[in-house]
């Protein structure tokens, strides 16, 4: 859950010191909570949802990163032009608040790097499933604009009719079987390359290929149909 905007801590009366603490406070929690994310997009049932849902908070961790960031620089300021003339106390505490600060940049920096490399694994992702949806899509639309012929071709109307069904099967039933192949390629390099998504594209694919068994049947009994 995002906490409030940092520039709100001033507005909220908070000093220098527990701006800090807060700070350090939402580097920690974030940091679990990026953990949290990196570990489940490495499990291999996301959803689409699930990874949109990473990417939006990584995202919105981001902009936070930034607000904070923006906040540290400006303490470094007064630091950088701390008088000569303060005691030895003074310049104590201010050196303990500069090693406070160079801390929390450090943390802020390597959030904001782990940020940006989740987002661009995360939108890989999502862009990798955009690309094998389509080509999915396109073969299962092609199944299904098989139907109307296939109904029309088991009740053929004539002898001639029921020839050209005949040989229109034979010529379906080799580039079903092309395409079947060419799935079968696809499962196999899938499961070879042991990638994020496996699981998802895996049951994708054993879909259309039912969808394949299914339409091949219904092509055989076309065929059969000469020897009635």
């Amino acid at each position: 859950m995002p906490v409030s905007d940092p520039s709100q801590l001033w507005i909220d009366g908070l000093t220098q010191q527990e701006v800090l603490q807060e700070m350090q406070a939402w580097l920690k929690a974030s940091k679990s909570q990026l953990e949290k994310h990196k570990n489940r997009i490495k499990q291999d049932q996301n959803t689409n949802m699930d990874l949109s849902r990473v990417l939006k908070y990584c995202k919105d961790c981001q902009i936070e990163a930034s607000a904070h960031q923006a906040t540290l620089d400006s303490f470094s300021e007064p630091l950088q032009r701390c008088s000569p003339d303060n005691d030895q106390r003074g310049r104590y505490e201010n050196n303990q608040d500069a090693e406070q600060q160079g801390c929390l940049n450090h943390e802020l920096l390597s959030l904001q790097d782990n940020l940006h490399v989740v987002i661009h694994e995360v939108e890989q992702d999502l862009r990798d499933r955009l690309e094998w949806d389509t080509r999915l899509k396109q073969i299962d639309i092609w199944i299904t604009d098989q139907n109307p012929w296939i109904y029309s071709a088991q009740s053929p109307s004539s002898q001639t009719e029921l020839q050209r069904s005949i040989s229109s099967c034979e010529n379906l039933e080799e580039k079903i079987r092309q395409m079947i192949r060419a799935l079968w390629e696809l499962r196999e390099k899938t499961c070879a390359q042991k990638e994020k998504s496996s699981s998802y594209r895996i049951s994708q694919t054993d879909a259309l290929l039912q969808s394949y068994d299914a339409l091949t049947q219904q092509v055989c009994d076309i065929g059969n149909l000469k020897t009635r």
